[in-house]
């Protein structure tokens, strides 16, 4: 999705690059890659622009911003890009180049920008009124907020779902005690256990007062499971080097986690991700193919296995490895339960008379989930 949209703003810049040079240029005609100073001048310009709404932060689609708020952020982008332009423009003397061009270029796609990113917006809102693309909170409240676990009900197209309620508040038990599960604050000790059996993907903590114990401990449990923790804050004086300031709605928090943050570097990481691995397939396609031709001629059933996991917050996902088995090995595993070796729900016996002799050498090194 986040490939997808990054094409859809480099659409939109590049409609706003065409239309500028047709205006300006209507005798030459054609498009804009057919001229080679205007082709090598877009593709300067073009990372600068992608970089610059990272760095603003518009990249990702919001959740609650008012599109007053994402007008000026691409305002923003659109002056930087601008000043940018002017600078190239003077510093490399390009005399040839129609400085209404440039301004145009600058408003253009500001407009284009803004244009495309208000039907993602409006896209995301119905797919989270819809109950997709959600995510479960659960709150530590107390009087003061009512008002906040309203808007989080209501406004549907945020897409907050709220899992649990901690509080001593009478007022907010009678309020949302019919559709909502309300825990007594007493009982916050229970989070952590509540966390390790739902998928919980936020804790707010939105009082009037903050009690800094019963926040480490949160916090603490917060950590142990991945959970961001917000806590909710009004001073704009408050700068913590281990929290990152955000906003639901109308109101402040400071977001801790302790999971990567930084949406560049994961950016990074998972193109390596994706490049890395490519060629590696690539390349090992030959030992890939023979695997695939022995596990097919040496024993019945499927040549892939497919096995749950469960990941980040308790999310589940399926992994694909090599067969190491017979393909009746879980009806088989009834009859081994009295020698499994592992404790809980784990089942593991040193000499498996369920794997195939391939699968033998397969587990051994490690090649069947290669």
């Amino acid at each position: 999705m986040n490939i997808f949209l990054g094409i859809l703003d480099i659409l939109g810049i590049t409609l706003a690059f065409q239309l500028s040079y047709s205006i300006n240029y209507s005798k030459t005609g054609g498009i804009f890659a057919s001229e080679p100073s205007f082709l090598f001048l877009y593709l300067g310009v073009l990372p600068f622009w992608l970089l610059i709404l990272y760095l603003i932060q518009i990249t990702e689609i919001p959740r609650t911003k008012s599109y007053t708020v994402l007008l000026f952020e691409y305002f923003q982008s659109a002056l930087g890009i601008a000043v940018v332009l002017l600078v190239i423009y003077f510093v490399f003397k390009m005399m040839w180049i129609s400085r209404l061009f440039l301004i145009e270029f600058a408003f253009f796609g500001l407009i284009f920008l803004y244009l495309i990113r208000l039907f993602e917006y409006k896209a995301f809102k119905n797919f989270r009124a819809s109950g997709f693309n959600y995510i479960n909170v659960v709150l530590i409240v107390d009087d003061s907020s009512s008002t906040f676990i309203d808007s989080l009900i209501h406004n549907r197209e945020w897409g907050y779902r709220i899992v649990a309620i901690f509080t001593r508040s009478s007022r907010i038990k009678a309020k949302f005690a019919n559709r909502i599960i309300i825990v007594s604050e007493e009982n916050l000790a229970t989070i952590s256990a509540l966390m390790e059996v739902e998928i919980i993907d936020e804790v707010l903590y939105f009082k009037t007062s903050v009690i800094a114990a019963e926040v480490r401990k949160v916090i603490r449990s917060c950590e142990e499971l991945g959970v961001v923790f917000r806590l909710k804050y009004e001073s704009s004086k408050a700068h913590l080097t281990n929290a990152i300031e955000t906003s639901i709605g109308n109101q402040k928090f400071l977001n801790f986690i302790n999971v990567p943050s930084n949406s560049y570097s994961i950016a990074i990481k998972r193109f390596m991700d994706i490049i890395v691995s490519l060629i590696m397939i690539i390349n090992l396609s030959p030992v890939l193919l023979m695997f695939t031709f022995l596990i097919k001629t040496t024993s019945k059933g499927p040549v892939l296995y497919k096995q749950e996991r469960v990941g980040l917050r308790g999310r589940r996902f399926n992994l694909f490895k090599f067969r190491t088995m017979v393909i009746n090995a879980e009806q088989l595993q009834r009859g081994l339960e009295s020698i499994n070796e592992a404790d809980g729900p784990v089942f593991k016996i040193k000499d498996d008379p369920r794997l195939t002799k391939l699968g033998k050498f397969l587990r051994r090194s490690g090649l069947d989930e290669l």
